[in-house]
């Protein structure tokens, strides 16, 4: 169905992000003549078969990491040619990330935030590759030492409740 639906729309290109969706992607996209281009942003191999094997050393075009981390994973441990890894670094644009005081205010207040507490926030999908134990465990420590520091956590994913009582 996937290889009929790019020829039929004539796409060039097929990008995917996941382990699933990526053999899938990639096996259309070579079947029906279509460049395979897969992001990766996490420390998980993105090789842990011969099937995903296969997939990145012949149906992959490009990989896409996000920074030299994940780029030398790729490299080292899922040996990924480095002429097929791109990096495009996360990040913000900093006129968009202007403080708004009384934005800042409200959701303090919301919270029971003091004004000279100190807060971290993560928002991202609660998953175990994306390592929220690591962030809950440095925070315990710096908890610690530093009695005003607060963690803020938002997103959802199926570690959302056993997070909630690891903190």
């Amino acid at each position: 169905y996937i290889k009929s639906l790019i020829k039929k729309n004539n796409f060039k290109i097929i990008h995917t992000n996941t382990v699933t969706d990526r053999t899938q992607g990639a096996a259309a996209a070579k079947l029906s003549g279509a460049k395979h281009v897969t992001s990766c942003h996490s420390l998980l191999s993105v090789r842990r078969n011969l099937t995903h094997y296969i997939r990145n050393k012949i149906m992959t075009n490009a990989f896409i990491a996000d920074g030299n981390r994940i780029r030398n994973l790729l490299i080292e441990k899922d040996k990924i040619d480095p002429g097929k890894i791109f990096i495009i670094n996360n990040g913000v644009v900093p006129d968009e990330m202007k403080r708004n005081d009384e934005q800042r205010k409200l959701i303090r207040e919301r919270y029971g935030i003091n004004g000279d507490d100190i807060v971290i926030g993560c928002a991202a999908r609660m998953v175990y590759f994306k390592g929220h134990r690591y962030l809950l465990n440095a925070m315990a420590m710096l908890a610690e030492k530093y009695k005003n520091i607060k963690l803020m956590l938002t997103g959802d994913g199926e570690l959302f409740n056993e997070l909630m009582e690891y903190s």
